[in-house]
């Protein structure tokens, strides 16, 4: 009796930690919301006059997969945050298919940011063998943790003021995900550092030009990085 009710105890302990890891998720994800809306009432303007009315190329279908794909992960996450009524099932499928969603949207993003640093050093031949090859193993290993985290899955329906909760420790494989994602981001932003620092060494060459793209072009890198370390110190 004393060792159930010790595991009952333990138990009780790890639901809340799960809880409370689940809780600083759902914080970040919803930051992560209303950073998108306040950026995107911010650009759009510039956005409607120099890309809607341009010609259609690969890279114009890209930045919209990229630009407007978080509205269908925010469209299934925040309902499993809220939601008051639904099933164990309708919970699994929520998570599961936003899991699945913010998985491909990672993979645009990725593209178009590797494209970025490709542009930014000059399209150079091995350059873009190497990067292609980074690009073919990070896909791979996100891909393998995807289907990890998936395959991982159990919830539990909602207890008000909680939605579907996560009740399956899967914080090795979400903290395997920030610190692949960490490790991609800094690959990039060295490699965009480096190639400013040696265009600035060459002397004023673009001037203006330069600095938006090389420069400025740091600025989602490093955004990145900063998220993804602030995730492992808050929730881990």
């Amino acid at each position: 009796m004393v060792l159930n009710a010790a595991a009952t105890l333990q138990e009780s302990g790890r639901i809340v930690v799960l809880t409370y890891r689940q809780q600083v998720d759902q914080y970040f994800s919803i930051a992560s919301v209303a950073y998108w809306l306040y950026e995107y009432f911010l650009t759009i303007i510039p956005e409607i006059s120099l890309i809607w009315s341009s010609q259609w190329t690969p890279i114009k279908v890209l930045y919209f997969l990229t630009r407007y794909s978080p509205l269908i992960d925010s469209g299934l996450a925040i309902p499993a945050y809220v939601i008051s009524n639904a099933t164990t099932r309708m919970c699994m499928n929520l998570y599961i298919t936003h899991t699945i969603f913010l998985y491909v949207g990672i993979i645009f993003a990725e593209v178009m940011l590797v494209y970025r640093v490709w542009v930014v050093w000059q399209r150079g031949k091995w350059i873009g063998i190497g990067l292609f090859a980074f690009s073919v193993t990070s896909i791979g290993a996100a891909t393998g943790l995807t289907l990890a985290v998936v395959s991982s899955f159990k919830v539990a329906p909602p207890h008000p003021p909680l939605g579907c909760t996560v009740i399956a420790d899967i914080s090795s494989l979400q903290i395997a995900s920030l610190v692949f994602t960490l490790g991609y981001a800094l690959v990039l932003a060295v490699l965009m550092a480096v190639q400013y620092i040696h265009t600035h060494r060459e002397g004023p060459y673009g001037g203006a030009f330069v600095r938006a793209t090389q420069l400025d072009g740091l600025v989602p890198y490093l955004f990145l990085l900063f998220s993804v370390q602030w995730s492992l110190c808050v929730a881990y």
